[in-house]
């Protein structure tokens, strides 16, 4: 399955968000800007990033997995 791009950081810190997030719940969309956000310190997916993001949001992963389950709803067609 292809993958959405919900957000982006550049290695400059420039962050960038898909139009579709105004489709999404709240909950979702500030799990997408959270996630972008600590990719200003971690620009992977290591351990220090998860660790970084669910000190944010415990709830991290469970956001991800919503998101990642329900991307289809949350489209403009």
């Amino acid at each position: 399955t292809v993958k959405s791009i919900w957000g982006s950081c550049s290695a400059k810190g420039s962050l960038t968000f898909s139009t579709r997030l105004a489709l999404v719940p709240h909950e979702l969309l500030e799990y997408v800007i959270a996630h972008e956000l600590c990719h200003m310190r971690h620009m992977d997916h290591s351990a220090a990033f998860w660790k970084e993001l669910s000190g944010y949001m415990s709830d991290c992963r469970e956001r991800r997995k919503c998101l990642r389950e329900n991307e289809n709803l949350y489209k403009w067609w």
